[in-house]
């Protein structure tokens, strides 16, 4: 994993990047690409730590994405006085 990258207008932020791959049983790629993710926390942070909160992420994205569809989160609905 690449440590301690810049971004230009930020130069001030330090992050790291991770490459997530899927793989099958038999070792093969399950997706033709590969995640990439930035992790812009503590440096000093355990790889499976990190994985819990990649795994975590979609169950995060999905109960938004129910939200804004079912719950009717995404129309908003201010009184008129």
């Amino acid at each position: 994993m690449p440590a301690e990258l810049h971004f230009k207008k930020w130069a001030t932020l330090i992050g790291t990047l991770i490459q997530v791959e899927f793989l099958k049983a038999d070792g093969t790629p399950r997706y033709k690409r590969p995640m990439w993710l930035l992790w812009t926390g503590p440096q000093t942070m355990l790889f499976q730590i990190c994985l819990s909160y990649v795994s975590w992420r979609f169950a995060i994205e999905h109960l938004f994405r129910f939200l804004k569809q079912h719950m009717g989160s995404n129309s908003n609905r201010l009184p008129i006085s």
